[in-house]
């Protein structure tokens, strides 16, 4: 992050800026750079009607200079030739509906002869009343780099100052674009209208059960994938990075939680006074909690410290994220109200969702002219919505005389509570966050960080400048909530164009004299990086479940792309040439309200029916020109993330081809953005079900197996291979396929991914022959897998495994005096298998439930059929269980012979010849095996 304000960030201000450095021949302007960042501009204000800007600059001798700069206004006839192409183009459109400015407009200008920046000093008025004679001087400069600052935030600005009414231009052309330049601010009042539903009575609290098991429900690290969909720098943001500096923030955030949750300060639950609520919701949004609450802590020092919210002469301060940091215990949570311990629960879990980074700020209006930021759970992430969804049906069982919400008739959407409950916690400790972030070097203490990380509301009436910082984070946060304020939903639909074709050809029987495309055929191009879980946010149709009215199959559906001609010129041969610039195609469909065919006077049009309808024909058809509006912003939001949705404005198309480079950027970076976002998304299943390669061991035999498990682990032959799916590809296939890593590529008839990480992997594997052992090759068929790699058995090894594996009904020994029950029985016929195949086994029980029965049971088995004849069974056991051990083995499996090996006389001689014993049984010392001095059996 910079200290000192950057000008010119978005390409409006660059360009404005760009333009008259070009004609600053005498390095005037930079002069002002030093006053426009010291903030020496004041009350900067624009005159539409006049053309102008007006200002004043603080001086060193003077109290301000008044400054001035005026643009020529552009001819009427020159505005209607301008507006009129601007008007044609749904890109430039759809980028209005979104409050931007696209960088082609200017390019018309320049086509038209219309100058929009200035050229030449002649083009722009200036004046300034100090007495320095140079133009520009130092004031003028400074006002220039303020207004590229203003040009930043709201481009219109610059085309105000040149006579033209963008938005009441396009109205009169019929593009509705008036909803661009007003806020999209919820106001508070609106966000909690929202309704639920009264709860059922729940004597016994199951309520607060089901919330405590929120708390172990896994969340996944969510922080950069959440800030990966806003852009690194709010148009107008001055000081570098804006997702920078809130990852930062974010970061601190999840130590402190982190170190709240493993506190173990010695603390009492807090108190407070049960007859006032004790947390309340403002008219605002704000919490405020009852000055009665109170808690006692441990200080290092060993005095009590009594603690308060915010703290006060006679108690500590502390913030609400550390209302239950320290040792707490369910036990302590008996006598207290069920709803404290409710909002404990709340509190583990608004901890776990600042660790992970799943929560996202929301700017909203408290009442007009004032805006606020809050921070809330991500509920666009699909667990993270469930998880806050059942702490708001938590908490409706919770009465209002302990959490009271101002402005709330009834009942209030669970999601919604959720996010009312769990922002108290989430915003307590971002704004902690950055108040520690804030001790740093490199903070700016700038006003757009305060009233994004502060909870503070900004006052926007009367300061221009606050109110377009206000429409700044708005457009900086609005990707986060492009679902809610669609009118209409997005869907993406991606054909496989390739398949299409092939069944073309095939129709028209030029398949015969097809070759199938070599990988090798097609150029590399590295595919960026990615790490983002996909997921609907809210419940919707699964992928690809869209209605019959509004999507057709790939056949009738091709007809939307240029298809070339397959087959080559004069000839009946397939041309693979053709077929591989294009294999993949998408469209843009919105899933809305399609009105009715033929309205009359008698019987008006109505708009009753859900379909999905086309881009182009919403652009098109008048009768969704209600919509229109929304689906154009919604798309140029969308293009941020899927530059190919700019490409489909631009061609005034609803669909577009793309080759296999353009289809792997779409597939690895745009689709599980927009998927995030909330964007349905239709695969076909060759592109859904993509192929990768991957490292597998085959094993064979060397030759025919005769029985036994050692002698199986010795006779196993084995080799890395490369599998693709169900089929092996040679080293000479692989190498050529390394060529096209980083992006999907088409194999066999399939499509398959080839990732830089995937390459890397499958070569360290075919290099580490002398690395694996007989023992770990036997694992692996065992287990079907080895280190995440595969394994492919020959029919002779799946047949030796089956016949040493087989769960063959094994009666309990003949001698044992015990009925094994039947779960101890099916523990003994494991843990006997296992011994067969030499594999170890673990049993874990409760007290009292036959495992040491089970476990003789086994070496009765061992001493029935020989195989304690020549080598013997060691249990070890702790010295408390010695006795037990023998009177058990003497009680179960009487002619089970058992010697005792303990104490410092011990010594295998004294206990006859090596086959008057079956069991050594030992005790073990501190660490909880056999001394080392213990001589090996048979010695």
């Amino acid at each position: 992050m910079t200290s000192s304000p950057q000008y010119g960030t978005t390409w409006w201000g660059r360009r404005w800026l760009d333009a008259l450095q070009a004609v600053d021949y005498e390095n005037r302007i930079p002069r002002g750079l030093a006053y426009a960042a010291e903030g020496k501009v004041q009350s900067l204000k624009i005159d539409p009607e006049a053309h102008a800007v007006k200002a004043r600059v603080a001086g060193n001798f003077d109290p301000f200079y008044a400054v001035k700069l005026t643009l020529p206004a552009i001819a009427e006839e020159d505005v209607s030739r301008l507006i009129d192409e601007m008007a044609e183009s749904p890109l430039i459109v759809a980028r209005l509906a979104a409050r931007e400015l696209a960088p082609e407009i200017s390019e018309i200008c320049e086509r038209l002869g219309i100058k929009i920046f200035p050229e030449s000093w002649s083009d722009l008025g200036m004046s300034c009343s100090c007495p320095d004679w140079a133009v520009p001087c130092k004031h003028i400069a400074a006002v220039i780099y303020k207004l590229s600052e203003e040009i930043d935030a709201n481009p219109f600005v610059l085309f105000q100052m040149r006579g033209i009414d963008l938005v009441a231009e396009m109205e009169k052309r019929g593009v509705q674009i008036t909803r661009a330049v007003r806020t999209e601010m919820p106001l508070w009042s609106d966000l909690i209208a929202a309704g639920g539903r009264v709860p059922e009575e729940d004597p016994s609290a199951k309520w607060l059960e089901n919330l405590e098991d929120l708390t172990f429900k896994p969340i996944d690290e969510k922080r950069q994938a959440i800030l990966g969909l806003l852009s690194e720098t709010p148009a107008g943001y001055a000081y570098g990075n804006l997702r920078g500096v809130a990852n930062g923030v974010l970061e601190e955030a999840a130590a402190l939680a982190k170190a709240q949750m493993s506190a173990s300060i010695v603390r009492t639950i807090p108190e407070y006074d049960e007859s006032r609520p004790l947390i309340s919701l403002n008219t605002w949004g704000q919490a405020m909690v009852d000055a009665s609450l109170v808690w006692s802590e441990k200080a290092p020092t060993g005095e009590n410290l009594i603690v308060r919210l915010p703290g006060g002469p006679d108690a500590a301060p502390r913030a609400l994220y550390e209302i239950f940091s320290g040792h707490l215990t369910t036990k302590m949570f008996l006598e207290s109200p069920r709803e404290l311990e409710a909002l404990y629960d709340a509190w583990l879990i608004a901890c776990r969702l600042v660790q992970k980074g799943a929560v996202m700020p929301q700017i909203y209006e408290p009442i007009e002219d004032f805006f606020l930021a809050r921070w809330i759970p991500a509920v666009l992430i699909p667990e993270v919505r469930r998880i806050t969804e059942g702490v708001g049906e938590a908490f409706a069982h919770v009465p209002v005389d302990f959490l009271r919400i101002s402005g709330v008739r009834g009942p209030v959407d669970p999601l919604l509570l959720g996010e009312l409950v769990l922002s108290l916690f989430i915003g307590s400790f971002v704004k902690k966050a950055a108040e520690n972030r804030s001790a740093d070097s490199g903070w700016v203490d700038a006003d757009v960080h305060r009233a994004l990380f502060s909870g503070k509301p900004v006052d926007t009436s009367e300061d221009p400048e606050a109110k377009a910082m206000g429409l700044r984070l708005e457009s900086w946060t609005a990707p986060l909530y492009v679902e809610e304020f669609a009118a209409a939903e997005p869907i993406l639909v991606v054909h496989d164009l390739w398949t299409l074709m092939e069944d073309r050809a095939d129709e028209a029987g030029l398949l015969a004299k097809k070759k199938r495309v070599s990988a090798t055929a097609l150029e590399a191009r590295p595919a960026r990086e990615f790490e983002v879980e996909a997921g609907p946010t809210r419940p919707r149709r699964e992928r690809g479940e869209l209605e019959d009215d509004g999507i057709h199959d790939d056949e009738e559906k091709a007809e939307c792309y240029s298809l070339p001609d397959f087959a080559k010129p004069g000839t009946d041969e397939f041309d693979e040439e053709k077929i591989k610039a294009m294999p993949i195609g998408m469209e843009l469909m919105f899933r809305t309200e399609a009105p009715e065919e033929g309205g009359n006077a008698h019987r008006p049009q109505r708009t009753a029916r859900i379909g999905t309808v086309p881009l182009q024909t919403i652009l098109e058809d008048r009768r969704f020109r209600p919509v229109r509006f929304d689906c154009l912003r919604t798309v140029s939001r969308l293009s941020s993330y899927c530059p190919e949705l700019a490409d489909i404005l631009k061609s005034s198309d609803s669909a577009r081809a793309m080759t296999l480079e353009e289809a792997t950027t779409l597939l690895a970076d745009s689709i599980p953005k927009l998927e995030m976002l909330g964007v349905s998304v239709t695969l076909p299943r060759k592109l859904r079900n993509l192929l990768f390669p991957k490292p597998e061991m085959d094993i064979d035999l060397s030759k025919d197996w005769t029985g036994g498990f050692l002698n199986l682990r010795e006779m196993l032959n084995w080799r890395w291979q490369v599998a693709i799916g169900d089929e092996v590809v040679s080293l000479d296939e692989f190498t050529e396929l390394c060529k096209n890593a980083g992006r999907i590529v088409r194999f066999r008839d399939r499509y398959m991914m080839v990732s830089h990480d995937d390459v890397r992997t499958i070569r360290q594997k075919l290099a580490e022959r002398s690395q694996v052992t007989k023992a770990a090759v036997l694992r692996a068929a065992l287990a079907g897998d080895i280190e995440g790699a595969g394994v492919r058995l020959s029919d002779s090894v799946k047949s030796a495994l089956k016949e040493l594996t087989a769960d063959e009904a094994c009666e309990a020994p003949e001698k044992l005096n015990a009925t094994l029950r039947p779960y101890q029985e099916r523990g003994y016929r494991w843990m006997l298998k296992n011994l067969r195949v030499g594999m170890g086994s673990i049993i874990a029980d409760d007290m009292g439930m036959g495992k040491t029965l089970q476990v003789i049971s086994v070496l009765e088995r061992l001493r029935e059929d020989g195989e304690l004849k020549e080598k013997k069974a060691l249990v070890v056991v702790p010295t408390t269980l010695l006795t037990n051990w023998i009177r058990e083995a003497a009680r179960f499996a009487p002619e089970l012979q058992v010697s005792l090996f303990y104490g410092t006389g011990r010594d295998l001689s004294l206990h006859g010849t090596r086959d008057s014993h079956d069991v050594r049984d030992a005790s073990h010392v501190a660490g909880g095996v056999a001394q080392n001095s213990a001589p090996r059996h048979g010695d």
